[in-house]
């Protein structure tokens, strides 16, 4: 789970490193928690260093 700020926007992303017995996804993806539970939505493509938590865009620093 990462907090990371995009275009001045704080966006929540989830990714899974590990799971045991079997594949999974290595995507990083946007999620919210409603009042209904956890929503998983859309990968998060076109960025580089996200788990860091200062992402850069393809064309450069985000933002500028």
């Amino acid at each position: 789970l990462r907090y990371v700020e995009m275009g001045g926007n704080l966006r929540k992303l989830i990714t899974v490193v590990k799971m045991r017995g079997g594949a999974h996804s290595k995507e990083i993806r946007e999620f919210d928690v409603m009042g209904s539970g956890i929503v998983i939505g859309k990968r998060i493509s076109g960025y580089e260093h996200l788990i860091t938590g200062i992402p850069t865009s393809e064309g450069g620093k985000f933002g500028k």
